[in-house]
């Protein structure tokens, strides 16, 4: 997986090579998409053993229970999710994920959020209260957006792409994925076919 160089820090261009494949897929199948980030932590008691097949049942799931549901128009979702394993200085990992579905069946980020967290918690074995979070505040505690629409073709999407590629950045900074147990994967996700993302 290769780095580049931001203004910022390294960023993992595969990561961010993933992401692309996945919101170039989704624009050609939808006029509108939407992108939502979110957090996933594990309980600092030690009640919980790390597993890759967390956030694997996480991501299974979650995208199962969205495709499973009838939504005005009969519209498909189409979820496509992305996922990075980080670990600083905790003795637990965490992931940052980011999901991409189809606009015309979900615009509002807030579902998906609340099913992501239960469905954490069920993957955990253990209440999931405060081991999601939301991305919608900076650090500062300032909101900031999340669940970011594209409308392919509308005057702002220029605007909108500009939204989601930064926001999809902080998914690809190359600090603190080195810390990981043998075999353990950095990122994951959706299957994008080769030559779909034109």
């Amino acid at each position: 997986m290769g780095y580049r160089n931001s203004k910022c820090n390294d960023m993992i261009s595969g990561i961010m090579d993933k992401y692309h494949s996945a919101l170039e897929q989704s624009l050609a199948d939808h006029s509108k998409v939407m992108q939502v980030r979110l957090d996933l932590h594990y309980p600092e008691n030690g009640y919980v053993t790390p597993s890759s097949t967390h956030i694997q049942d996480l991501c299974y799931n979650l995208k199962r229970s969205l495709t499973r549901k009838k939504f005005a128009g009969s519209h498909n979702p189409d979820p496509k999710l992305i996922w990075v394993r980080e670990q600083n200085e905790s003795e637990h990992p965490h992931y940052h994920a980011l999901m991409l579905v189809n606009g015309n069946a979900l615009d509002n980020p807030h579902s998906i959020l609340e099913k992501a967290s239960n469905l954490w918690g069920r993957a955990l074995g253990v209440d999931p209260t405060g081991l999601m979070h939301r991305c919608d505040r900076d650090r500062s505690g300032n909101r900031q957006e999340n669940g970011i629409v594209i409308r392919r073709g509308s005057p702002d999407e220029a605007d909108q792409r500009a939204k989601c590629e930064q926001q999809a950045s902080y998914l690809a900074k190359a600090y603190s994925k080195d810390i990981r147990p043998k075999g353990a994967w950095t990122c994951g996700g959706t299957r994008t076919p080769k030559g779909r993302a034109e």
